[in-house]
């Protein structure tokens, strides 16, 4: 008995020694167990007040099981939540099934990055908040803190996949570069995401400078039948004035640019399309191209009013006409490498350089004509005096003026009844017989006169026919 007894109290002294060395007594918050160890072995649990803690695996203790009444625990809170919203959830599956789900899409354009009218690329930094419901992922706020949204990785949850037909390159799928979703407290989930797209759009520079552009972008949820899911518009409006950055290059027709419901055919994939106008600026093309080419032009008609004898004629004509070639590849590399349709002022330039040609060529008329030696053929001289008495002949200011000098003999030499005349008087005579006096050096003015008059009715022609054909439209 006594063994018995010393070897119960040694076991007492033992325990009470662990217990010791284990346990640590509490009047206020009783006692907590904790579990010596390596990290990764089960730890036992801990009381703290009235409020039982599990430690986790790496010996910490895990978030209180009253969690709702804890304020300080936001982030457990939210991890509660993210756990119990994910439990058994399955992001393959449609939220609704034999039931359209309804998914709605707002564009908001950013800004126009780039537009290569040659090759027709067109990138735009582009703003979509996409919206729908998913019932999995409802919840009551009151049981998590009060929370009444939670932000989860996209691809956790079910989203709407999303291509546009008009990508430059391939089909692109947009929203991939997203992070996460918002999640409200009745299901409905928010995705907001910006993306670059790179879209084909057909140019159309027939009124180059002053032309208009017109891009459509169909946004479309190609695996999903109309029956499965419905994508709409959220609003009509494109541009957003607080969002949108303006183009150096181009403005945008706030009116004209609109996002709208798409319906192909029944049987189609939902669509939603939105569309983008924008007109070009134009001020740097005037100053750049059609004001030299103008001053050209009437530069190249005043070659007439130049002396045939100062030699210079020629040079000029020949420079005019090559600075047009310079300004027509200028406008090439401006315009795309399509024939249908030509742009205007490609058809403007063309035309003032063949005008340049035709006055090298009556420059050249000009001037064999004022080279020619001996007499004017009859036929000649009667086109000649048509053309320059044709509509005012009787008028005296339109004929030759000719000083005739009436000399009478010499004081010494003259009668007495002479004496009271003066020597030399001046009369002025239009005779006909002076006028019929025609050399090739008045041929020459009067083929210049003609040449320049029609020259420049050329010219004003083209003008106002290109620039009334371009701002009509």
């Amino acid at each position: 008995m006594n063994k018995s007894s010393k070897g119960r109290e040694l076991q007492v002294l033992v325990i009470l020694l662990f217990c010791l060395c284990e346990g640590v007594l509490d009047e206020n918050q009783g006692v907590t167990f904790q579990t010596l160890g390596n990290v990764g072995h089960n730890a036992a649990p801990a009381v703290v007040g009235d409020t039982v803690q599990t430690p986790g695996s790496d010996g910490s203790s895990a978030a209180p099981t009253d969690i709702a009444d804890d304020a300080d625990n936001s982030s457990a809170i939210a991890a509660l939540l993210n756990s119990d919203l994910l439990s058994g959830y399955n992001p393959n599956i449609l939220p609704k099934y034999n039931k359209s789900n309804e998914v709605s899409i707002k564009i908001t354009l950013i800004n126009i990055n780039n537009f290569d009218e040659l090759s027709g690329q067109l990138e735009l930094t582009v703003m979509c908040d996409l919206r729908w419901s998913d019932s999995r992922l409802s919840f009551d706020s009151s049981k998590y803190g009060g929370i009444h949204s939670i932000l989860l990785p996209v691809s956790d949850v079910w989203f709407p996949v999303l291509y546009i037909i008009q990508a430059y390159e391939a089909i692109m799928r947009i929203g991939t570069n997203s992070a996460f979703v918002r999640i409200d407290s009745n299901g409905t989930v928010t995705w907001t995401f910006g993306d670059v797209f790179n879209i084909l759009c057909t140019v159309d520079v027939k009124y180059f400078p002053f032309d208009k552009q017109s891009c459509t972008v169909s946004i479309l949820a190609w695996y999903y039948r109309r029956e499965e899911m419905s994508l709409y518009a959220q609003s009509s409006q494109l541009i957003n004035e607080e969002f949108t950055s303006e183009s150096a290059q181009w403005d945008i027709n706030v009116d004209e640019s609109t996002v709208y419901n798409k319906t192909r055919d029944s049987t189609g994939p939902p669509e939603v399309q939105f569309n983008l106008s924008i007109t070009r600026r134009h001020g740097f093309y005037i100053v750049y191209i059609i004001v030299p080419v103008m001053l050209l032009s009437i530069i190249n008609t005043l070659v007439f009013l130049m002396p045939v004898t100062c030699g210079e004629r020629m040079s000029v004509s020949v420079t005019v006409c090559l600075s047009f070639v310079i300004f027509m590849d200028t406008i090439n590399n401006n315009v795309p490498e399509s024939s249908s349709p030509m742009a205007e002022i490609y058809k403007y330039v063309l035309s003032l350089l063949v005008q340049s040609a035709i006055t090298i060529f009556l420059c050249v008329i000009s001037l064999v004509l004022f080279s020619c030696k001996g007499d004017v053929p009859f036929c000649v001289q009667g086109v000649v005096k048509t053309l320059r008495f044709k509509y005012s002949s009787s008028s005296r200011c339109c004929k030759r003026k000719v000083v005739v000098m009436r000399v009478t003999p010499d004081i010494k030499y003259a009668t007495d009844m002479l004496k009271c005349n003066d020597n030399i008087s001046k009369v002025d005579a239009f005779g006909e017989s002076v006028d019929d006096i025609i050399d090739w050096e008045y041929v020459s003015r009067t083929f210049d006169i003609y040449a320049g008059v029609i020259v420049l009715s050329l010219f004003v022609t083209l003008s106002v026919y290109t620039f009334v054909t371009i701002c009509i439209s």
